[in-house]
């Protein structure tokens, strides 16, 4: 098979206006920073889009996007309650579940009002389709912080069972 054109694929996370409020803007963020194969072949790809919001990619083995993946093979979101323009929200790490699913980890900002707050690590669970798995964590968001710390994620493992372990440093 041939994987896009000349083996090179190109991905625009900016073009699709409606995953994003108050897009349609590029960013030197916008970028993929992990990747995985899924048993079937598919490519997962993770990353930010303008450090405002998590990406996830699934494209199938020819290159082409996944449209059984959220509709378009693109999933845009927010981790974190702060408003966009004003995140960390960064995308480090993927790995796609035996059993079916996503879980993707990195950092997102945990902004409260009044110039407190903090950047967490977490952890989200996909479904198949892209949509949020409701059975992990907060409608399937995980983060691990508090209000007065950074802290930085570095890795995860998940175990046979699918518990997810992640690796982070507190700074207070």
């Amino acid at each position: 098979t041939t994987f896009g054109t000349n083996g090179i694929v190109l991905i625009s996370t900016t073009s699709n206006t409606s995953h994003q409020p108050g897009a349609g803007y590029a960013d030197f963020r916008d970028a993929f920073t992990t990747l995985d194969i899924t048993s079937q072949g598919k490519l997962l790809l993770a990353g930010s889009v303008a450090g405002d919001y998590w990406s996830v990619v699934r494209l199938l083995d020819d290159g082409a996007l996944d449209s059984t993946f959220e509709g378009d093979g693109k999933k845009i979101f927010q981790v974190g309650p702060t408003p966009a323009g004003f995140q960390n929200e960064y995308a480090f790490g993927i790995r796609s579940l035996p059993a079916g699913g996503i879980v993707v980890a990195g950092q997102t900002d945990n902004y409260v009002g009044g110039g407190v707050g903090s950047t967490d690590a977490a952890v989200v669970r996909l479904q198949e389709n892209g949509q949020f798995d409701s059975s992990f964590g907060n409608n399937g968001v995980a983060t691990v912080g508090g209000e007065e710390n950074n802290d930085f994620f570095n890795g995860f493992s998940i175990d046979e069972t699918g518990r997810v372990y992640v690796a982070y440093n507190v700074h207070g």
